[in-house]
């Protein structure tokens, strides 16, 4: 009988209102406990792809830091969690700092000041660059920067959600050439409209320019300058006062896998964690 009873009471306290009510409390804690760490403090991914091999395998968690002090200390060689503007994550290798120069080269690597990257799979750089990486508060004249520096200079714009539209004129030396010549080149196989050359980026302009070059029979070579106006008053704007820290990093494979050669400067605010493990 007193061990029925005892079951009853025991039964009794788990359906208990007071019991629920604990439960409950514990939930409500633990949740927002959870999301203040994975949002502030660490972050654990599953790599679902061969992006970073071969320091990384494929299927392998990786463990971020988020805190400040993380982000801080930065140095290349340090795999780094991003956040694009559009929200999306992905990982990366850190290759270069603010106010490090890069040399971006056509036969396929990317020399910094401490190691040469070489990829296998054809280069989408075209002709050798050397960029140099914009610090909080450095003034980018646009009519000093080379044309790779330009296009990674307006995607920072548009993530500042400056309006803006291009003008872009084929010159040969010093002589300005008619815009109607881009309209008998190619890219690809696929003929130029002039209405879309303005929005192109260097490496495209770089082709139309070399065939525009071939069509007169230039000994010089024909170049397209850019020139930026605000869309708000059509006024010419000149240069642009870097809001961040800008950094650049890579894909290892290369291959399908955007990295700072497509989307250019990576601000400090989006890069939201540290590789700590493994």
């Amino acid at each position: 009988m007193k061990k029925t009873e005892r079951k009853i009471k025991k039964l009794l306290r788990r359906s208990s209102p007071w019991r629920l009510i604990v439960s409950v409390l514990m939930l409500l804690t633990i949740f927002p406990i959870t999301y203040v760490v994975r949002t502030y403090v660490f972050e654990s991914i599953l790599l679902k792809d061969s992006s970073l091999f071969s320091d990384t395998k494929k299927d392998e968690w990786l463990f971020f830091c988020k805190w400040k002090s993380c982000k801080e200390n930065l140095k290349p060689t340090d795999f780094v969690l991003v956040e694009l503007p559009n929200g999306k994550e992905i990982v990366r290798k850190l290759i270069a700092l603010p106010g490090d120069s890069l040399k971006l080269s056509s036969a396929g690597f990317i020399q910094s000041s401490i190691a040469k990257h070489r990829f296998k799979e054809e280069t989408i750089i075209i002709e050798d660059r050397i960029i140099v990486l914009p610090q909080k508060g450095d003034t980018l004249f646009f009519n000093k920067l080379n044309d790779i520096e330009t296009d990674y200079t307006l995607n920072l714009l548009r993530q500042e959600k400056i309006p803006f539209f291009v003008k872009a004129l084929p010159y040969s030396g010093k002589d300005s050439l008619p815009l109607a010549l881009a309209g008998n080149t190619k890219i690809g196989a696929r003929p130029v409209s002039t209405r879309e050359v303005q929005g192109l980026p260097w490496q495209e302009l770089h082709l139309i320019a070399n065939q525009i070059q071939m069509q007169i029979h230039s000994t010089e070579p024909v170049e397209f300058k850019r020139q930026i106006f605000s869309a708000n008053d059509s006024a010419l704007i000149e240069y642009f006062i870097s809001p961040e820290d800008m950094y650049y990093v890579l894909c290892l494979q290369g291959k399908h896998c955007a990295d700072s050669r497509e989307l250019g400067y990576i601000p400090k605010s989006q890069i939201i964690g540290k590789l700590i493990y493994p």
